[in-house]
């Protein structure tokens, strides 16, 4: 490789592979400088839905293929794809893929212009994917089992939307799950949205991962030890924006307790934990104060004042730490 003629330019020497290979510096990479595919959101819904017929309808997108840099497929309006007839015995898999296809060096297709199609197969769904031509962008699969008749029956369809969300470089990039989130690795300082859970991440590298940046916080449970248990306002952590912090309230069966002892309560997510004890106060029903400890393998253990015979309540809402991956 090498310096290619820049785009625009008044020489117009720029082809139109080097037109694309600019365009791929404005989508997002993997760490490793891998294009990310997929499809940039106009909206969240389902990208092909099903019909009353053998027909699915791919919605309007603009799909980023990867043909020796970036091409943006605009689907502006419902593209229909016309799937088989359900098999008679069995199942059958369709793929619905799209891609841009090319006759001129150093490609060559049979036809050029953008596609919406599909491959299938009776065998299984890793035999249908390998029937995908190169340089395709799979969206989606379609499991059809025998003897249905419409893609939005209540039963014997199966719809699993594969291709992944990307975004232009900078952007935050939405994940449907976590099993997407996980499933690239950036480089660092690229962001991402989980949409089952509302929260936002920025990626610190390999070591550190995916950290919570934006959106709803996440929560750790707490595992109660014991006579204790989380009161009528549970009891966890909550982790937002690279902080760790405890609130809610733990209650207790009838008990004796004496001031200056050690009691454990119970445990905090490990990963949850900060990297050095902390030790915060907590309000308890019988006008006092206890010194409660986090330890560093998630340990919550705490000290009353004072001496006390009877059913404890006890809030902590105060205090934190860092994310212990930060630090």
């Amino acid at each position: 490789m090498t310096v290619r003629p820049g785009f625009p330019a008044g020489s117009g020497a720029a082809t139109f592979q080097d037109i694309r290979r600019s365009l791929a510096g404005q989508v997002v990479k993997s760490a490793a400088g891998v294009l990310r595919t997929g499809i940039l959101p106009i909206g969240t819904g389902q990208l092909i839905t099903g019909t009353a017929s053998m027909v699915v309808n791919v919605q309007t997108c603009v799909i980023v293929l990867d043909r020796n840099g970036a091409v943006f497929l605009p689907n502006d309006g419902v593209q229909p794809v016309q799937l088989s007839s359900a098999p008679s015995s069995g199942s059958r898999w369709s793929i619905v893929y799209a891609k841009q296809r090319e006759t001129e060096a150093p490609f060559s297709d049979a036809a050029a212009g953008p596609l919406i199609d599909k491959v299938e197969s009776t065998t299984s769904e890793t035999a249908a994917r390998n029937l995908l031509p190169a340089g395709a962008r799979e969206l989606g699969v379609w499991k059809i089992d025998a003897g249905v008749t419409t893609t939005n029956a209540a039963s014997g369809v199966t719809y699993t939307e594969t291709v992944p969300y990307t975004a232009m470089e900078g952007g935050t990039v939405l994940f449907r799950n976590q099993a997407e989130r996980d499933a690239w690795a950036p480089h660092e300082g690229s962001m991402g949205y989980q949409l089952d859970t509302q929260r936002g991440y920025e990626y610190l590298g390999a070591t550190i991962g995916w950290v919570h940046s934006f959106g709803k916080p996440e929560i750790g449970a707490f595992t109660s030890q014991g006579i204790y248990s989380a009161g009528g306002s549970p009891f966890r952590v909550l982790g937002s924006a690279g902080r760790i912090a405890p609130e809610g309230n733990i209650v207790s069966a009838s008990a004796g307790f004496t001031a200056g002892d050690t009691y454990t309560f119970g445990s905090i997510p490990a990963a949850m934990a900060p990297k050095t004890a902390q030790i915060v106060m907590g309000l308890v029903n019988v006008d006092g104060l206890a010194e409660i400890t986090f330890t560093t393998t998630g340990a919550v253990t705490g000290k009353f004042n004072k001496s006390f015979t009877g059913t404890l309540n006890m809030w902590i809402n105060a205090g934190g730490w860092a994310d212990k991956r930060l630090v």
